[in-house]
């Protein structure tokens, strides 16, 4: 996987875990840390974080094909809109640091 950080998120291992989201959608927390490179304990962390924030949905892993737990699978649903919130973040971030510019 080649490492493209577009600032959307805080840490970057939460930015590895969304593209990796995005570009193998319907992953399970294993297949994601061993796909992204990612400790297991902090892909599972970033999921928690990312899906109560919007940015992944998750659906009950078919129980007939695991033992134990059936986990989950992640995908990105709408990436549109979360270009359009990143965006006006990032303007908003631009307008305050143009602000501190013209108080000096």
């Amino acid at each position: 996987m080649v490492r493209k950080y577009f600032l959307l998120f805080t840490r970057e291992t939460y930015e590895d875990v969304f593209l990796y989201v995005l570009e193998n959608p319907e992953q399970d927390v294993v297949e994601i840390a061993k796909g992204s490179g990612v400790y297991i304990s902090t892909v599972r962390e970033a999921l928690t974080k990312l899906t109560q924030n919007g940015y992944l949905s998750r659906k009950p892993r078919d129980r007939r094909n695991t033992v134990g737990a059936r986990g989950y699978l992640y995908w990105v649903d709408d990436i549109e809109s979360i270009i359009d919130v990143s965006t006006k973040k990032h303007d908003k971030s631009m307008d305050e640091l143009r602000a501190l510019t013209k108080r000096t």
